[in-house]
């Protein structure tokens, strides 16, 4: 078989990342706002919702991180803890009832 003719080729300049044009100032609209600046400004809206993602992720997982230990120490409370509890609270209770009995003026807060 007739072997293949290679191709000479020049060889390939260096890679090189293709540089940014400079934009052009260009007036803006008659009635409106420039290009430029509707672009700065959905950059600074971009930047202001990560930030508030990263907020919202960082909440959300302090949170988790907080029910998680407040089930892990009421797992560890005792029947006598519980009933301990249950107690206060209805000393609490009683005592809001009485309350507004006692507030001048007869009950329901003005």
């Amino acid at each position: 078989p007739p072997q293949a003719k290679r191709l000479l080729l020049p060889p390939a300049p260096p890679h090189r990342l293709p540089q940014p044009r400079p934009l052009q100032q260009t007036p803006p609209p008659a009635g409106g706002v420039s290009l430029v600046h509707q672009i700065e400004t959905l950059n600074q809206q971009q930047q202001d919702l990560k930030m508030q993602r990263k907020a919202n992720a960082r909440a959300l997982r302090n949170a988790k991180k907080k029910s998680s230990r407040l089930k892990r120490k009421a797992r560890e409370l005792t029947d006598l803890d519980l009933l301990e509890v249950l107690r206060m609270r209805r000393e609490r209770a009683d005592v809001e009832d009485e309350a507004p009995a006692a507030r001048p003026g007869g009950g329901a807060p003005a």
